[in-house]
């Protein structure tokens, strides 16, 4: 005869199934004793102590639950309030111009007080040094110009005095009415009689600075005074 194939284990009751059978088998086996007063009495009472502690724990939860609820409500009434009725869109839009607005107060306030001040080191003085009679070659005074604002008066007087000190020719300091900041104007920058054309020796004296460790840009030089180089030195913030 051929095997026949056993059957497949039947799958384990879950605890609470075996927890209603083991109380099934025990009543029925003891129902007698069970059933008698004090007993019975006691198993009230176990029963109702039971069924009061699940629904005081279940009270308590709901109390902690209604609590959280109201301190949510509380915190969302009084973020509206402040809100003054505007859609969080709104809000924070609010909050990028006024970020912006800070970005802005914070820029100005670095021109006018800048954390480190500006000054020429002994390292950048001995290189434009080194190129002395390259600068009198040019035979003409240089213009120094500076804002009157922040540190670029000290910082135009840094050059003034390097060159002064060197019997280079100088004039200045003369006062620049502005710096066009919103067209990249800061720093050390070099005016051009014509605007975006130096001439060879502006593009020496450039050279010059640069080679010293200075980053510097162009500007156009608007009031050039007839007599004297075609570029000169601007110091803004």
């Amino acid at each position: 005869m051929p095997d026949i194939p056993k059957l497949s284990d039947s799958p384990e009751l879950p605890d609470l199934a075996k927890w209603l059978l083991w109380l099934r088998h025990q009543f029925q086996e003891n129902w007698q004793a069970l059933m008698k007063p004090p007993v019975l009495a006691a198993l009230c009472i176990i029963g109702y102590s039971a069924y009061s502690y699940g629904v005081s724990r279940n009270a308590d939860a709901i109390d902690v639950k209604n609590e959280r609820i109201y301190f949510l409500n509380d915190q969302l009434s009084a973020y509206k309030d402040r809100l003054g009725g505007a859609t969080p869109d709104q809000a924070a839009k609010e909050i990028l111009a006024l970020r912006s607005r800070i970005d802005e107060d914070e820029s100005k306030l670095r021109i006018l007080l800048p954390a480190e001040v500006r000054t020429l080191t002994p390292g950048q003085k001995e290189l434009i040094l080194s190129k002395r009679d390259d600068i009198l070659k040019l035979g003409k005074p240089l213009w120094i110009f500076s804002l009157s604002i922040g540190d670029s008066g000290s910082y135009a007087w840094d050059f003034m005095k390097l060159f002064r000190d060197a019997n280079i020719p100088t004039m200045g300091i003369m006062p620049q009415p502005m710096c066009r900041a919103s067209e990249g104007e800061s720093g050390v920058m070099v005016g051009l009689r014509e605007k975006g054309k130096p001439s060879v020796d502006a593009a020496r004296f450039v050279k010059i600075l640069a080679d010293a460790g200075l980053n510097v840009k162009y500007t156009h030089w608007i009031d050039a005074p007839d007599g004297t180089l075609d570029f000169n030195l601007f110091i803004c913030p």
